[in-house]
């Protein structure tokens, strides 16, 4: 139970009984389950937009021959959000100025997921009674501000979704650049799924066995 002056809320956890052991004592964290299961999928959604950033990376430095700059993979994500962009304008410098134009979009949009998923991932987190209802959330200090968010599955589920699409839309910025996709990757077109039949079966973006170069006169 929570307790505030003017108000209190019930609140439970749960932990698995056979992974007690004797002698030891367990933190119990109480958030719900399908809240758990909402932050986990933030958090997996993130962390595969940046494997594939890094990728990105390491494949446009061997392509046109570039010294990558040293720890380059172990700086910040801000940093290394700056190393792409870098990079990209050596790989596209011939290139129609618009694939450039792409990657620095996403760039920011990257920026603005990533004080969220940080939020949800780094901050943290407390209860409050409202209503009679526990209410969860986290707070974290972002560039000197007091940040929060609420842990609740309308917004757990937009932040998701968020990182699913710009996911998405930056393996498609990859795909136009000749990014190279594996089997277990689905980028999916939400506009054929709505509008395909019901029961029906929509293809990603097609996996490519090498890559392709860079796109000169490529159309958009």
């Amino acid at each position: 139970m929570t307790d505030t002056p003017n108000n209190t809320a019930q609140w439970s956890a749960s932990f698995p009984a056979d992974m007690l052991v004797s002698g030891k004592y367990t933190l119990l964290i109480p958030i719900p389950e399908e809240i758990a299961l909402l932050i986990g999928r933030v958090l997996f959604q993130w962390g595969a937009f940046e494997v594939r950033m890094n990728a990105c990376i390491e494949q446009m430095l061997a392509d046109i021959s570039e010294p990558p700059e040293e720890n380059w993979s172990g700086r910040s994500f801000k940093k290394r959000k700056a190393y792409l962009k870098h990079v990209a304008a050596l790989y596209l410098e011939d290139c129609d100025a618009s694939y450039l134009a792409d990657i620095k979009g996403a760039c920011g949009v990257a920026a603005d997921l990533h004080w969220r998923r940080n939020l949800v991932a780094h901050g943290q987190y407390y209860m409050k009674a409202v209503a009679g209802n526990a209410e969860y959330w986290a707070w974290s200090n972002y560039r000197g501000q007091l940040r929060e968010i609420a842990l609740t599955e309308p917004i757990l589920k937009k932040l998701w979704g968020d990182l699913a699409h710009f996911g998405g839309e930056f393996g498609r910025i990859m795909y136009d650049l000749g990014a190279q996709f594996h089997d277990q990757e689905l980028i999916l077109d939400d506009t054929a799924i709505l509008q395909g039949p019901e029961g029906g079966s929509w293809s990603s973006l097609p996996t490519i066995q090498s890559t392709r170069p860079p796109p000169l006169l490529a159309p958009r």
